[in-house]
């Protein structure tokens, strides 16, 4: 089982994708990661009766917004990790983009 995932915004709903507003950004820095709040809720269920009628619910965004401050992104990362060693029991391993940053900020110190 898993869990499908619906995001799009139709006309009336563009102003609740908070990632518009940072499109510039993310075509600059397409590698750096950033931090959101987002609200969802479920859409539907669906059934696969050929394999022992495995329920999938699908998620959709209905509001997402971009932590910029750096308060809003210190918050939100404390609140993320949190989270991932509640959920997991630790936090996931750094990633190749992880290691590249960290040299990189190494080197300038």
């Amino acid at each position: 089982m898993g869990v499908a995932i619906k995001a799009k915004f139709g006309k009336g709903k563009k102003k609740y994708n908070g990632l518009d507003n940072i499109e510039g950004l993310l075509l600059e820095k397409p590698h750096e990661e950033r931090y959101v709040v987002a609200r969802i809720r479920t859409v539907r269920t669906s059934i696969d009766y050929e394999h022992g009628s495995v329920e999938t619910p699908t998620v959709n965004f209905e509001h997402i917004e971009v932590m910029l401050s750096e308060m809003e992104i210190k918050d939100a990362k404390r609140l993320f990790e949190n989270a991932c060693r509640a959920r997991l029991g630790e936090m996931p391993q750094a990633t190749l983009f992880d290691d590249a940053d960290d040299g990189a900020e190494s080197e300038g110190e």
